[in-house]
């Protein structure tokens, strides 16, 4: 049952339903929004809603409401496990790939490149079709991820442009876009692409529709690291389980559990985003409609990038409105996208005021006091796994953060969590060990349990 719908919504008919005397067979209602889950639970109130389904609806997301509505998580539960293996195949099949990521936006470009480093990949990246063009006439690339709306030359002109040379005839082009439409994977094809990817990232979906296509020249060697896997969205200071129009479960989980990255993408998110509309009403005002366009569109997928769901849709209704090309746009277009990026930006502001983001060098070995920050968060942990507690993994995420620049020491921290979640503290003690003596660092700990 949709929740908003003209004449009688969604929550409505649900309530006459579980309120007609003459319905014998009261059937599970599930409820399919736009607008966040949180909202549609509050508007449901005592309504029994058996689950919340938020769109885009995929194929995967539809079945696991069903099976949860019947009471069978454990199909689910299956499903989950059966989705990460392939995952992970994915991620051994593309280790030492060479990929050129083509993207203007600098939040989109740091969260793809975070996921492609460290699943084992070189990637570097290009701002527009035209910088594209030329990066591949400097170098070799096993695969292309090409976003398509983009300054100076689009994704799908950049596309053409490669299937015209011989050399490129055959290299892998895959479309990155935040219209998830049917259209959009034939529109992909038809412009030379191989294939498709909907934003904001979905992880798993990425590295699958890659390893589909994209074959490294040089593939990576056994001992390399592959990607950490995900760790899920936990409460503490630093990353509350909600914030104000934004679920941080989904945007998280978009970082592959990266928290240092996921604050971070925050950050810039209020940054670069405060003052959007000003910039979308001066586009219109000198009737620059292209540029507005792409303003809506990039706030509308970085938006879903952090996980601000109602924010995305309202952008999107925007969006569709400059695109039409009638004019003036219904202000109150404007109204809804400015009213859920206040909320917001005021919960981004809110954390940052009371936890600030933490300043780390993300090579691991730079300043003293980066070493620092490194030596007391591995002692914090080595301290829990003496205790056999496993709130050890949350240091181990911290770890990540503070290890983003040194690929090779991922595979260290992946053990680290296979063995926490095992219980094997001794045997994970030992590998942070070995992390410290790769890092030049010494903890009390460690020196503690090697003194006589």
């Amino acid at each position: 049952m949709d929740w908003q719908m003209p004449v009688m919504d969604g929550i409505a008919t649900a309530r006459a339903l579980h309120q007609n005397p003459d319905q014998e067979h009261l059937p599970l209602v599930i409820m399919v929004t736009a607008y966040g889950r949180e909202d549609a639970a509050q508007a449901a109130g005592d309504l029994a809603i058996k689950e919340i389904l938020t769109k885009p609806v995929s194929s995967s997301s539809l079945l696991d409401a069903v099976m949860t509505a019947l009471g069978r998580e454990t199909i689910s539960g299956r499903r989950a496990n059966q989705r990460l293996g392939e995952e992970e195949e994915a991620i051994h099949h593309l280790r030492g790939a060479r990929v050129l990521l083509v993207e203007d936006n600098e939040i989109n470009q740091e969260v793809a490149m975070e996921l492609l480093t460290g699943a084992g990949m070189v990637a570097e990246v290009a701002g527009n079709g035209l910088e594209a063009l030329e990066k591949l006439a400097g170098g070799h690339f096993d695969g292309v991820l090409m976003d398509v709306q983009m300054p100076v030359m689009d994704g799908y002109t950049a596309a053409q442009e490669i299937r015209k040379r011989a050399a490129w005839s055959t290299l892998p082009v895959i479309a990155m876009t935040a219209n998830a439409m049917t259209g959009d994977r034939e529109k992909a094809v038809a412009a030379g692409m191989n294939d498709h990817i909907a934003k904001p990232i979905n992880v798993r979906e990425m590295f699958t529709t890659m390893a589909r296509w994209i074959v490294p020249a040089a593939p990576a060697s056994g001992d390399d690291p592959g990607s950490p896997a995900p760790v899920q969205a936990m409460d503490s200071p630093d990353l509350p389980l909600s914030l104000p129009g934004i679920d941080t479960h989904d945007g998280l989980a978009r970082c592959n559990g990266n928290r240092t990255l996921y604050r971070r993408l925050l950050g810039k998110f209020r940054d670069n985003q405060v003052h959007v509309l000003e910039r979308i009403r001066e586009h219109l005002q000198r009737g620059e409609t292209e540029d507005a366009v792409r303003q809506a569109h990039t706030l509308r997928g970085v938006a879903g990038s952090i996980g601000a769901r109602d924010l995305q849709w309202a952008t999107q209704e925007l969006e569709s409105a400059l695109l039409s090309g009638n004019r003036p746009v219904d202000e109150s277009l404007f109204d809804g996208v400015e009213d859920r990026l206040t909320t917001v930006l005021s919960g981004i502001d809110a954390l940052a005021d009371a936890v600030p983001e933490p300043v780390v060098s993300a090579a691991a070995g730079g300043t003293n006091g980066d070493r620092e920050t490194l030596r007391t968060t591995l002692e914090r942990l080595q301290m829990l796994l003496e205790e056999s507690d496993t709130d050890a993994v949350e240091m181990v995420e911290a770890m990540h953060g503070l290890l983003a620049g040194r690929p090779d020491l991922l595979t260290s921290l992946k053990k680290l969590r296979l063995l926490i979640g095992g219980y094997d503290f001794e045997a994970a003690m030992e590998v942070t060990q070995v992390l410290a003596d790769q890092l030049g660092l010494s903890t009390t700990v460690a020196n503690n349990r090697s003194a006589p």
